[in-house]
């Protein structure tokens, strides 16, 4: 090309990108991304304080929050803990690793007692004499006398060598 229509060109580039940096730069010009819908946007997040206090903090208006608001599930009965904890434990009970045993032993302590008794339940059922000692503190806590007699059938059990056991000491 000749130099006639390329210098023009070019000042006229030149022009556009320092009136576009001056605009940009005192404000009269906003570059933002459309904002989402209402629908996508969760209330308690759009308004956030700390949105609020964020957008005045840095001089710019307050923008609704971006993010999407999450499912809300409702809140977990208690039967419906009790339901799920004992159904761990339960499942827990099944396993043959010490990680297993010491998560159903340290449901021993927990202040429901439909959880307690799964708990003694569920050490009953993994048969591990490692349990015993802390049957015997969760004897010692409980001042419910149904309570102390599971406990005390518990600790009997884990106590009796099993058929195999007893046939491996009279040999």
């Amino acid at each position: 090309m000749r130099p006639k229509v390329v210098i023009p060109i070019l000042l006229i580039t030149a022009a556009i990108v320092t009136l576009a940096l001056w605009f940009a730069r005192s404000g009269r010009l906003n570059f933002q991304a459309p904002l989402p819908s209402t629908e996508t946007v969760s209330p308690v997040a759009a308004t956030s304080p700390a949105i609020t206090a964020t957008a005045k903090n840095n001089n710019s208006p307050a923008l609704p929050a971006l993010l999407p608001a999450a499912p809300v599930s409702p809140p977990e009965t208690h039967d419906e803990y009790v339901t799920r904890r004992s159904a761990e434990l339960m499942d827990l009970a099944m396993n043959d690793d010490l990680d297993s045993l010491n998560t159903i032993v340290s449901e021993l302590n927990n202040p429901d007692a439909q959880i307690r008794a799964t708990a003694v339940t569920a050490t009953v059922q993994f048969k591990s004499p490692l349990a015993i000692p802390a049957l015997q503190d969760a004897y010692g806590r409980t001042s419910d006398p149904q309570e102390k007699i599971n406990l005390a059938k518990a600790i009997d059990f884990l106590s009796t060598p099993s058929g195999s056991e007893a046939a491996g000491q009279t040999n």
